[in-house]
């Protein structure tokens, strides 16, 4: 069966948005009924996310493994790079499909939000246009921040993607990170923040600006100064959403033919051990359980791993897993598995597996991101013992040297 084209899925997104935007505007006589009717859109959207991002995790790991072999000088490294970097781009598709079903993200991890910011540069440039002056500046600092990375670079791409739009010909954007402490003596905006330390994102434009009233409504869900053609106005809705489930707080200040400010305030916390060898360099002699039931993803995985020098046993499934554990003599030191496997769950396998060999540790992952798969690995660990697919093999890399270091 051909596979649709990520234009053609773009479509499909959009009239789904669509979908779920002239429902919202119906005259609803059945609570109910609507409940049930969104919720069963809602699953389909997950399903469809779940395969989504389990292809594109496959795409990722072979570009992985191949850029490992070809050498920095070859001209064939750029394209491969930029097919996982295309891949990786995809995924904040099905971000947008998990967004649309309300199923929040869980891949929480810790990041310097100026180096996010450094590394869209490129895409930030493009997404802004020739017409506009763009302009980025950075902490001199690292500003440290704990939230699902990729959901926050969409949130910079979407504030920039409305300061855009709100300039009609030629004009100027800037972008800014910067440490702010709150006291309870901080006044005006400040007062949605408990006292602490944060890191504030602005994105400013010398836009068209906005009314009083739409500035009132700017966060509503579906509230759209646009046309219906041009978008479902979830926009700053799920800006705030997603700020909010990291902790922070969104602020806007706008006035008509004076342009937009929005404040994004995350809070700072303590960055990674600075003893810690590099990432690239990550790795370990230890054996590790993969238990994956899609062929491609356990081979990119499987192979990777072996060559940061861990012994590496796989597994395409629950039962599977629980035999390959049972005939191996030697110390099993992690389970890495997919939450959702053939025959039993990955917690169930790991349950199964910790009563012949007690105490070994997990990690889980994921293509679908929904909370209650967080909810279900945190019984039997952590929810930072957690990844969502696709994933950088940097960011796995790390993840397994924090739980295995562990004491």
């Amino acid at each position: 069966m051909a596979m649709a084209s990520v234009d053609d899925a773009g479509s499909g997104l959009d009239t789904l948005i669509a979908m779920r935007t002239a429902t919202s505007t119906e005259v609803v006589t059945d609570d109910r009924h609507e409940a049930s009717k969104m919720e069963a859109l809602g699953r389909l959207v997950g399903g469809l996310a779940h395969d989504f991002n389990s292809a594109l995790s496959g795409i990722a790991g072979c570009a992985d493994v191949a850029l490992r072999h070809i050498e920095a000088t070859r001209p064939e490294r750029e394209y491969v790079q930029e097919i996982k970097d295309a891949a990786m781009r995809a995924s904040t598709m099905s971000r947008k499909l998990l967004d649309f079903g309300r199923r929040p993200a869980v891949a929480m991890t810790v990041f310097d939000l100026g180096e996010l910011l450094r590394s869209l540069d490129a895409e930030l440039l493009r997404l802004a246009g020739d017409h506009i002056n763009l302009r980025i500046t950075t902490s001199r600092v690292p500003s440290w921040v704990r939230g699902d990375q990729r959901q926050i670079a969409r949130v910079i791409l979407d504030l920039v993607a409305n300061a855009r739009d709100a300039i009609e010909e030629e004009g100027h954007i800037e972008i800014d990170t910067a440490l702010e402490t709150i006291t309870r003596a901080s006044e005006g905006r400040r007062r949605f923040l408990p006292p602490g330390s944060y890191v504030r994102l602005t994105v400013t434009d010398g836009g068209s600006g906005m009314s009083r009233e739409t500035l009132e409504r700017a966060f509503e869900p579906f509230f759209s100064t646009r046309a219906a053609s041009e978008g479902a106005g979830l926009g700053l809705a799920l800006v705030a959403s997603t700020v909010e489930g990291a902790g922070g707080h969104v602020e806007v200040t706008s006035s008509e033919g004076e342009g937009t400010s929005v404040d994004v305030y995350l809070p700072e916390i303590l960055g990674p051990d600075p003893t810690v060898d590099s990432v690239a360099e990550l790795g370990g002699e230890e054996t590790i359980l993969v238990i994956e039931d899609d062929r491609l993803v356990r081979r990119t995985l499987c192979d990777n791993l072996q060559h940061r020098g861990y012994r590496v046993l796989d597994a395409d499934s629950g039962p599977t897993a629980i035999q390959r554990s049972q005939a191996f003599a030697g110390v099993i030191d992690l389970v890495l598995t997919d939450m959702i496997l053939p025959g039993m769950g990955g917690p169930e396998v790991v349950r199964a597996i910790r009563a012949q060999r007690p105490g070994v540790r997990a990690v889980f992952m994921s293509a679908s991101f929904r909370a209650e798969t967080t909810v279900r690995a945190s019984r039997l660990g952590s929810d930072r013992n957690f990844i969502a697919k696709p994933f950088e093999e940097e960011h796995l890399a790390a993840l397994l040297r924090r739980v295995l270091e562990v004491v």
